[in-house]
């Protein structure tokens, strides 16, 4: 039993390592596309990966329990970096659709865009209705 646990622990990285991996992967493809020709299709099919790699992370922070301040800093840094690659290439496969090319299709990276959006207010909340009502009042006089 002691080599079945010690296996395990070898396998399966303390969830810190797992945000630090999902965040390096978001961080790696935001950085090529940054790039002055990036090639669309490498950066789509890498932002899938890396979205894959977050969902892992996040499953695993669940099964763990409560995440520590370090795991949720992480966690909504590489969800930032995600949405903001998800938006950047929806822009760019709205000019030039090469989609087919990765085996998807923009419907499916518009949804996968939605779902980080989704994850984002889920996991790390929104404005209430009574604090938007506020800031609307504030703002433009009227909720």
């Amino acid at each position: 039993m002691l080599g079945a646990m010690n296996e395990r622990a070898m396998l399966e990285p303390p969830r810190s390592v797992r945000w630090e991996n999902a965040t390096f992967v978001a961080e790696m493809n935001a950085q090529d596309i940054a790039l002055p020709k990036p090639n669309l299709v490498q950066a789509l099919c890498i932002w899938f990966r890396s979205v894959s790699v977050y969902h892992q992370a996040e499953m695993e922070q669940i099964s763990r329990g409560e995440p520590t301040e370090e795991d949720r800093r992480e966690q909504r840094h590489t969800l930032s970096v995600l949405i903001n690659v998800g938006e950047w290439l929806v822009r760019d496969l709205h000019q030039r659709d090469v989609t087919a090319n990765a085996g998807v299709t923009l419907a499916d990276v518009e949804a996968t865009l939605e779902e980080l959006y989704l994850n984002q207010r889920v996991t790390f909340g929104g404005m209430t209705d009574a604090r938007r009502a506020q800031v609307l009042d504030e703002v433009f006089g009227a909720a």
